[in-house]
């Protein structure tokens, strides 16, 4: 989480959405970032319990990414063998059981993750209509927007960093799974109702 107070603006670190480039790119700028005090992806309703004026008045931005893409990222990432802990490993798996395991009724610790829709739900299970959203897969124009909002002179490009490292596979991930799934397919109907902020 950053806050700029000159800009009423405060940006929510949403899991596997490029949070440490943005962070690298425009934490020095942030009278505040709050990582030790609410964790580095906390969610909108921690902002309102804790922070009710500035969740109230401030302008709150965040990213959120395809759903399958976003499991994909999780698999990916945890496969990185030696910096996950040994419960949370993909590296002896597919993606396709991972994706099995993450569509059970109990997942194991390793496939215990989000897909990045529900970090913008507010309370009901609705989209959260305090945040302003934007597409991970249009994450430059997140980046426009906050040199905009915090007047800053126009730089290169987001930087990509801590990036998983890519595992070679004969189909699409959509192939590799039964996309129909009703776990999936609801998260997907939440997707589809996402206003997504996509002008500069």
């Amino acid at each position: 989480m950053l806050i700029f107070d000159d800009a009423k603006l405060v940006y929510l670190a949403n899991p596997k959405t490029g949070t440490t480039a943005i962070e690298r790119a425009f934490g020095k700028y942030a009278n505040r970032t709050l990582s030790s005090q609410f964790g580095k992806h906390a969610r909108f309703p921690a902002l309102q319990r804790k922070m009710p004026e500035i969740a109230k008045t401030y302008d709150i931005v965040t990213v959120v990414r395809d759903p399958l893409d976003t499991l994909y990222s999780w698999y990916r990432y945890r496969s990185r063998g030696f910096v996950v802990p040994k419960a949370r490993r993909t590296t002896q798996i597919s993606f396709a059981d991972f994706f099995g395991l993450w569509c059970s009724a109990d997942p194991p610790e390793l496939a215990r993750v989000s897909t990045s829709v529900e970090f913008v739900l507010d309370r009901a299970g609705e989209i959260e209509n305090r945040l302003t959203i934007f597409k991970y897969e249009d994450i430059d124009i997140l980046h426009d927007h906050l040199q905009r909002r915090l007047n800053l002179p126009s730089r290169s490009p987001l930087r990509r960093v801590n990036v998983s490292p890519n595992i070679k596979e004969t189909r699409t991930i959509r192939q590799l799974v039964n996309a129909e799934n009703e776990k999936l397919s609801s998260i997907y109907r939440l997707y589809a109702n996402i206003q997504f902020s996509n002008k500069l």
